[in-house]
């Protein structure tokens, strides 16, 4: 007789420092627990194995999707849940995933996937991680793995429903410290230069390569990344990005490297705008081109096309805090104050600790309050938030421009 449950599917490495807290958070969640390892030196199979853990050994070979779905192949649960040794899952989320396994309607479940940023900004991401195992459910690309796509395939085979849940999952693997413990930017830009040789249509890899090269700050990978896009979108003609959802954030990382002044690059996207599903980051990008090259008109509108996005969008601040504080600088450009303060309110509200944000308040109330406003407006802060280094900064940076 088949067995039923949840097996929560694991591929580790090294994760002796970040898997406690994981299996924790879990604790009473699965009914299997099962862990490719693709060759840990640390205490990682001897932790999962006190947990109850199926360890799998199996060598590494540069292939995320392939390490996932030997884990996805060697499981018996009906439902699959797949998670990585820096998430963590509440009490809530554990509930929410016990529900959906629990629906005979329910064939996926995708959950909000949180990535804390610098400045209290936070990145939610929706993304596919409980599935009914079906052994043509499986995970593509060699890094950044996507089941997606599959998980839409057998929805629509079997009539099953895709179940949104809302509790989050909490994501540490964007924090920067961590990541430079693991030596990830070396493997990851090895990984998906190593996918374009093989296919260099796969414009995921380019969208990974850039977004490595935004991360680490490496302007020479960024503009041999974007470089190499532009004469691949250049060779295949119109039609390349045509329905692809993240379409926007390839061409507004791509145009950074591309070392065009401020008109041309705006002018480059504007030739691609017709094929991108719309896209926060597209409109962001060109509206702070339009406004750098002195189309204020035009800026206003992408930041407001931005606004209008909000719900459409991962990476919030996106679709809120970055185009609202475009505008107030439209808006202090044209002196007028009043608009300068609702969108830097506004913006503040959903992000008290963004630099800008703060620093464009401090300005505000120096230039109009001497001082004694400004330091009228560092308590206020300090009352609300504390005393932060962001606050501090844009404190002192303000009184500086004021002198």
């Amino acid at each position: 007789m088949a067995r039923t449950g949840i097996s929560l599917c694991m591929i580790v490495r090294d994760e002796a420092a970040m898997l406690p807290a994981l299996l924790e958070s879990v604790r009473g969640l699965w009914d299997e627990l099962l862990a490719v390892d693709t060759g840990s030196t640390d205490g990682t199979p001897a932790l999962l194995a006190a947990a109850g853990a199926r360890v799998l050994h199996l060598p590494w070979t540069g292939d995320f999707s392939a390490a996932r779905n030997a884990g996805l192949d060697a499981a018996w649960g009906e439902h699959l849940l797949v998670l990585d040794a820096d998430e963590r899952v509440s009490p809530g989320l554990a509930e929410e995933l016990r529900r959906a396994a629990a629906d005979p309607a329910c064939g996926a479940a995708s959950l909000v996937v949180e990535s804390p940023l610098p400045h209290g900004h936070v990145r939610r991401s929706r993304m596919v991680r409980m599935f009914r195992r079906d052994p043509a459910v499986r995970y593509r690309h060699a890094i950044h793995e996507d089941v997606s796509e599959a998980s839409a395939a057998y929805l629509a085979r079997t009539g099953l429903q895709r179940l949104d849940l809302s509790a989050p999952l909490l994501h540490l693997g964007y924090v920067r410290e961590h990541a430079l413990s693991r030596n990830k930017k070396e493997r990851d830009v090895g990984l998906l230069r190593a996918a374009l040789a093989r296919d260099g249509s796969d414009l995921y890899a380019r969208l990974k390569l850039l977004e490595q090269a935004r991360f680490w700050g490496d302007a020479s990978l960024l503009a041999e990344a974007a470089e190499e896009t532009a004469r691949h979108l250049s060779a295949v003609g119109p039609g390349a990005l045509a329905g692809i959802p993240w379409a926007g954030e390839l061409l507004a990382l791509a145009v950074d490297g591309l070392g065009l002044g401020p008109g041309a690059a705006a002018a480059w996207l504007d030739r691609l705008v017709a094929e991108v599903t719309p896209s926060a980051a597209f409109f962001l990008r060109r509206g702070e081109l339009r406004e750098l090259s002195g189309d204020a008109r035009g800026a206003g509108e992408d930041f407001e096309r931005c606004l209008a996005l909000e719900g459409a969008t991962g990476h919030v601040q996106l679709a809120t805090v970055r185009p609202l504080l475009g505008l107030a600088r439209l808006a202090l450009a044209r002196g007028d104050v009043s608009a300068t303060a609702r969108a830097v309110d506004l913006a503040l509200a959903r992000a008290p600790l963004d630099p800008e944000a703060l620093l464009l308040a401090a300005v505000l109330h120096r230039a109009l309050g001497g001082p004694t406003g400004l330091a009228r407006f560092g308590e206020e802060r300090r009352a609300l938030g504390g005393d932060a280094p962001e606050l501090a900064a844009a404190l002192r940076e303000a009184e500086a421009l004021a002198g």
